[in-house]
Formats: structure tokens, C-alpha cells, sequence
């Protein structure tokens, strides 16, 4: 049977041929093969080479892609790579640079140096599309705050000569108390608060203003308000004004910013300080607004003014209105006893209670749940008390406040228990609920137990462990977490060893 040879590139390939005509092959027999049929078989280094006529490669020109596509890939990269994208050709700085939902979203850190004007050149070429803008301080140095104001007015100049309307704005760490001072500082200022109090007078679709941080006296703050209430007063949802006026600045006592804060009738959350927080301006969020506040976020600052006390009535008549509005208090620094009863008015609508700090040694644990089970047991949902070093033991008011919330659906607490509180919460749910077949309320309850040597939690540990088929029968995240004592615990506060049988 004849066989026939072919060397291509230094391969030899064999083929038996035998009597018949090959297929592709224009004369009888073997004189010649037609190698087309294998030219994608044979490959020189990485290109393909074929037998017969040469083909020229269609090449694929990255100009020529779809604007579609192009701007769906660039609505994945950041702001910096976008603009670096358009200088790629023509093409593509046409299609990044026209498509309005690529530049709806521009956050700027001002820090008053060159590097401002980059912001300034945004707002003048693609002010026009934005919606949302996050404008926030860098100031390192007070001698920075002149070229920082320039950079300020020169980008909300742009954008209101363009008649842009913004869905949010958030204007934050201004921090006027620290780096705009003196002379310089105050002229600095008083162009800042110009500039933007001109630009909120115009924004009629303002959805989101958060100004926290911002260190402002009680005029400039209530301007800035006044100013976002001119045509922004229905549409807006969500004001965030958390430190907006410097520390120790009587705001509570100001009627003006109580009369100020009311006219926003839609508003569904608010988050600021107690020190800004009156009865005055509970009334009048009772009277005015139109029911719709669903979330009020209230921060208590150690240092800050906490001597006022906020009257019953008044949060009677603001729970009356706002019945859906959910409270919540978060306390930074404010342990001490005495602070938290004049902070936590009885039978105010509390539902979330946060307390975290340094203990300095005045913190009392177990009287805080104390006071809450017995004066805001109606309402309250959430507890989170992470206050350390905890000297003091947890004992009969963490019973309480489980057994006395019936709303209570989170439970967290740092510190020291009495060995028998955890088998008394849970003989009280094994009893209450599960020996009935009912869900117990409270579905999150997580102990962080700091322990000494002398202080072993075996016993606990060995109930929870008999508890754990009814966490996962009712899905409850009940864990109990042993974490060691890193601090020297004082003689009268540590309790005989207990001897186990």
C-alpha cells in the first residue's frame, strides 16, 4: 500500500492513501494531497497558517465598540480611571464624557491646596449631571483656609450658575471651632456660609442633607437650615445634623432653631445631639410635621451639654404623633448613673438603647437595667451596654429586663455575671415559652463574659450547651462568650471562689 510523505516546517506527515483518489485532491492517485482541509492543524509559533489562498486577519478596532457597551464598562471604575478612560481616543471621551449617569455621584475632599482645582474643573465640565455630592474637609493647617474657601465658592458658584439640582449633599468635618479661627478663619468662613446658604436656597429636590460635624456656631447652623427649608422643605427625608454646632453651644435654648427644624413636614429621619434636643422642638415636630417621622437618632456625647431634661409631656405629645418613629439613644461616654436617668426621660418611646465607653469606675451595670426595665420596659427593643473595665457584677437586673420588656428583642452585654443569672434567664424562657411551644420574644441575646482565673463559667457553659436544640428549633442567636480579664480586678470587687461538688 503506497504511502506519501509530506515535510511542512520540519514535520513529517504520513499518509496512506492505498488505491483511492484522496478527497480535496485533483488528479488520480498520490501525486499531490490538497492540505487545506488540515491548515488549522498546522501552527507556526502562535499564528495559524493554512494551505491555499492567504486570508487577511479582521482586525478589531477598540474605537469602533458600541456606545452602550463602552459606558456600561465604565459605570464599573471609579471616577479617577473613568477620566483616564476618556483620553484613550476620541470616540471614547465622546461616549464617557456625554453619558449623564456616569457623573450622577462626586465625592470631593477639599484640603486647600493645588490639588482643589481638579474639583473645581469637575463641577465647570460635569456639574450639570450630578446628583449627589459628598463634600467633606481635609485642613491640616490654618493657613490653608482661604485657598479652601476659594475652592468652596468657586465649586457651588459653578454649580449654581448651571442650575443644578441635587438629590443629596452631604457637607461634613467642616469643623469651623478647630481649623477656621481668627481673622483669616472668620472672613473664611463667613464665605462659606454664603456661598452654600445661596446654593440650599435654590435646591427644591433635595432628598438627603447631612451637615455633621460641621462645628458651627447656633446662627450659621440655623442660616444653613433655614436656607435648605426655603424650597426643600416637603421633599426632604433624611437630615443628618449630628455636631453641627460646636461643642457647648446652647442650641436647646434657642427658639429659633426649634421653630426652624419643623418646617421639613416630610421628614423621615433625623439623626443629632441631645445638647440641640428641647421640649420646645418636640412640640412643635408634634404640631407641624405631618406624622411621617419614622426614625430619630439621638447621640449623647460625654463633655457635651447634658444638663437639660427633656419633660415627659413633651415626649407624650411627640409619641402621640409620631407613632411609627422609633427612638434610638446612643450614649458615648455617658456612664455614669445620674447622666443617664436626667438623658432617659421615664416613659419616653425608647427603642434602642446603646451605651458604650471607659469605665473610669462609676459605671453600674446592673442599676442601668434596673432603670430601664422599670421606666422604659413599654417600648423598649434593643439594648447594647459595651462599657469596660466592668468592675461591677450583672445580677438581678438583667433578669429584670428580660422578664419585664415584653417588646425586648436584643440583648448585649459586656462585662461580669453572677454565676446563677444565665440558669435563671433561661429557666425563665424554658418556662414562659418554650415549654408552651412560643417563640420567645427576645431572639438575639449575646453575654460577653470577662473572666479571671478565680471566676470559672463551666456551669453556664454546660446550659447553654442543654439549651442549644431550642435555639435552633425557634432560630435564636443566643451565644455566650467567655473572654479573658486583661485587667487587674480591684480586692472588693471579686467574689469568693465557688467549690464545685
Amino acid at each position: 500500500m503506497p504511502v506519501n510523505e509530506v515535510s511542512i516546517n520540519d514535520v513529517t506527515f504520513q499518509f496512506d492513501c492505498g488505491e483511492n483518489s484522496l478527497p480535496g485532491t485533483s488528479h488520480q492517485g498520490n501525486e499531490f494531497i490538497d492540505l487545506e482541509p488540515f491548515g488549522e492543524l498546522l501552527c507556526d509559533g502562535e499564528e495559524i497558517v493554512g494551505v491555499g489562498e492567504e486570508e487577511e486577519e479582521e482586525k478589531i478596532h477598540w474605537d469602533y465598540i458600541p456606545d452602550v457597551i463602552l459606558a456600561k464598562i465604565a459605570s464599573n471604575l471609579s471616577q479617577w480611571d473613568k477620566s483616564e478612560m476618556s483620553l484613550v481616543c476620541t470616540n471614547w471621551k465622546r461616549v464617557i464624557l456625554r453619558a449623564p449617569r456616569l457623573w450622577r455621584h462626586r465625592i470631593i475632599r477639599l484640603r486647600g491646596n493645588f490639588k482643589d482645582r481638579r474639583h473645581v474643573n469637575y463641577a465647570n465640565i460635569l456639574g450639570r449631571y450630578l446628583n449627589r455630592l459628598h463634600l467633606s474637609s481635609g485642613l491640616r493647617s490654618l493657613r490653608h483656609v482661604r485657598k479652601f474657601q476659594r475652592a468652596f465658592t468657586s465649586i457651588f458658584a459653578e454649580l449654581y450658575r448651571q442650575k443644578v439640582q441635587l438629590k443629596e449633599l452631604s457637607l461634613t468635618e467642616l469643623k469651623f471651632h478647630i481649623h477656621f479661627r481668627g481673622i483669616p478663619g472668620g472672613r473664611a468662613r463667613q464665605g462659606i456660609i454664603r456661598s452654600a446658604r445661596r446654593f440650599l436656597g435654590r435646591q427644591g429636590k433635595l432628598h438627603y442633607l447631612d451637615l455633621n460635624y460641621g462645628g458651627m456656631t447656633c446662627e450659621e447652623g440655623i442660616v444653613l437650615l433655614q436656607a435648605a427649608s426655603e424650597k426643600s422643605a416637603k421633599a426632604l427625608k433624611a437630615l443628618d445634623i449630628e455636631e453641627l454646632f460646636r461643642p457647648g453651644a446652647p442650641i436647646h435654648q434657642s427658639s429659633e432653631f426649634a421653630a426652624t427644624l419643623p418646617r421639613f413636614v416630610n421628614l423621615v429621619q433625623l439623626t443629632m445631639n441631645y445638647s440641640a434636643l428641647s421640649d420646645g422642638l418636640l412640640m412643635n415636630l408634634a404640631e407641624q410635621s405631618n406624622g411621617a417621622l419614622e426614625f430619630l437618632h439621638v447621640r449623647c456625647i460625654r463633655g457635651e451639654n447634658l444638663n437639660h431634661i427633656i419633660g415627659t409631656p413633651a415626649w407624650r405629645a411627640f409619641s402621640g404623633t409620631m407613632s411609627k418613629c422609633k427612638v434610638e439613644f446612643s450614649l458615648l461616654g455617658v456612664i455614669r448613673l445620674n447622666d443617664i436617668q436626667r438623658v432617659l426621660t421615664p416613659q419616653m418611646p425608647l427603642h434602642t438603647l446603646s451605651v458604650v465607653g471607659h469605665n473610669d469606675d462609676s459605671f453600674q451595670p446592673d442599676r442601668t437595667l434596673k432603670y430601664v426595665s422599670r421606666y422604659l420596659n413599654n417600648t423598649i427593643e434593643k439594648v447594647v451596654i459595651d462599657v469596660s473595665p466592668c468592675y461591677k457584677l450583672y445580677g438581678r437586673g438583667f433578669i429584670d429586663i428580660i422578664r419585664d420588656s415584653p417588646k425586648l428583642k436584643h440583648l448585649e452585654v459586656r462585662g461580669r455575671l453572677r454565676w446563677h443569672i444565665i440558669h435563671d434567664v433561661f429557666e425563665f424562657l424554658d418556662i414562659n415559652f418554650v415549654r408552651r411551644g412560643l417563640r420567645p420574644t427576645l431572639t438575639t441575646l449575646r453575654m460577653l463574659v470577662t473572666s479571671s482565673p478565680i471566676e470559672p463559667y463551666e456551669d453556664e457553659a454546660f446550659v447553654v450547651e442543654e439549651f442549644r436544640p431550642v435555639f435552633s428549633r425557634f432560630d435564636l442567636m443566643y451565644e455566650l462568650v467567655i473572654e479573658p480579664m486583661f485587667f487587674p480586678l480591684p480586692l472588693e470587687f471579686r467574689e469568693p471562689r465557688r467549690v464545685h461538688n
